[in-house]
């Protein structure tokens, strides 16, 4: 059985970087959310690490955009 990647896979592999802020308007250890392309996407800080993360902020077991909160 072939697996194929899916378009969001493909799509993050391009890495297609949109600025959201500065860094300093981001809350250590806090999600916000941002609304890329009509796409909600959760950004976590973590200061410890000097990293930032962005994810889809859909939560597929709640069926809402919440990950932002964490």
């Amino acid at each position: 059985m072939s697996q194929q990647s899916s378009p969001v896979t493909q799509q993050a592999v391009a890495q297609d970087w949109h600025s959201i802020c500065p860094a300093s308007e981001l809350v250590g250890n806090a999600g916000i959310c941002a609304l890329i392309r009509q796409q909600q996407v959760a950004i976590f800080y973590l200061p410890d690490e000097n990293a930032v993360y962005a994810l889809d902020n859909y939560d597929p077991i709640g069926k809402a955009n919440v990950l932002s909160r964490g």
